[in-house]
């Protein structure tokens, strides 16, 4: 094995980038790269996004047929990309840092608004219904709250 294929498998060499407005998520995106990643739950995510947010993950994939505006958008084919990332992830860190900050710019909306754990918990019907259940199922999976308090952020 290379040298170089070692050290990114390892996390040494990170070749995501790290723009300023991604930069506030690193930490979280570090954290979860050592814990399992529910592949059905990002699936219904995806079906679960428009168009809008499907195009948007797609460039921060760095899918190529994102950059085409074509009429109509290949969400089948987009949800098979993903799907084959997945299966990458597990023996790819770097597959995987990109899905986890894929997942975590579509649901940051979420992330921003509420930051106490017990005003998500209180407003979990209204942000699920303004959201979707799966947009509000990820965001309270990444919530800062699952390492800095993970007791409460269990009883939640």
């Amino acid at each position: 094995m290379k040298a170089n294929r070692r050290a990114k498998i390892l996390g040494l060499i990170n070749s995501l980038d790290w723009r300023k407005e991604i930069l506030q998520y690193k930490e979280i995106v570090e954290r979860e790269v050592g814990h399992p990643f529910s592949h059905a739950a990002l699936l219904a995510l995806l079906r679960e996004m428009d168009e809008k947010g499907q195009r948007k993950m797609a460039q921060t994939l760095n899918f190529s047929f994102a950059q085409r505006s074509s009429k109509k958008w290949p969400e089948a084919f987009f949800i098979q990309s993903v799907r084959t990332l997945l299966k990458q992830m597990n023996s790819d860190i770097d597959t995987k840092r990109r899905l986890v900050l894929a997942v975590i710019q579509e649901v940051q909306p979420l992330l921003e608004g509420l930051n106490e754990l017990d005003t998500m918990v209180k407003e979990q019907q209204r942000l699920i219904t303004k959201f979707g259940c799966w947009h509000y199922y990820w965001a309270f999976y990444f919530h800062d709250s699952r390492t800095s308090a993970p007791r409460q952020w269990q009883e939640c």
